[in-house]
């Protein structure tokens, strides 16, 4: 099966910050819209690889194997393995409200290290929270069953959270 990929990653911001005064309504706005439309292929610019998922972690943790090996290995929509060699996008929503509800990411022991700094590094998504990973031309190095791991820790918690990685094989 040939399979081809086309992709943009966006983040729009806008916000309208209005102060009420007596005769006027000072307004400090401002728009942000960064994008980058990612073409079929696995050099800068490019993607060729996606996985997505809505997932539900009970009081536990869970891996998930970004280089296509072991137990934690995942498939795409089309039933073929994933395995990334760079991750240009990364996209996680604690879809959890529930305060205390934090979705930890990160500290796995062959960990998917390159976004994070350090094996021991990580980041909390908090209820409604969301964390966003763009490098559209470089993409964050995958390296194959040393440094593949991303975990994700709901701790004493039941979190809903969906997941969306987009990169190279």
């Amino acid at each position: 099966m040939t399979t081809t990929l086309s992709a943009r990653l966006q983040l729009l911001l806008t916000h309208a910050f209005v102060s009420t005064l007596d005769l006027s309504n000072p307004v400090d706005a401002a728009r942000i819209d960064l994008s980058a439309d990612l073409a079929d292929g696995n050099a800068a610019g490019q993607a060729n690889q996606v996985w997505h998922d809505r997932r539900t972690l009970i009081a536990a943790s869970e891996l998930i194997n970004l280089s296509g090996t072991g137990a934690n290995a995942k498939t795409n929509a089309f039933g073929e393995t994933v395995a990334f060699t760079t991750v240009k996008g990364l996209v996680i929503h604690n879809r959890t409200i529930t305060a205390g509800a934090n979705l930890i990411v990160g500290n796995a022991s062959a960990a998917f290290v390159t976004p994070f700094n350090a094996a021991s590094s990580r980041v909390n998504v908090y209820p409604g929270g969301l964390l966003m990973l763009f490098a559209p031309n470089t993409g964050y190095a995958v390296t194959g069953t040393t440094a593949d791991d991303l975990k994700l820790d709901a701790g004493a918690a039941t979190i809903e959270y969906d997941i969306y990685i987009i990169g190279t094989r």
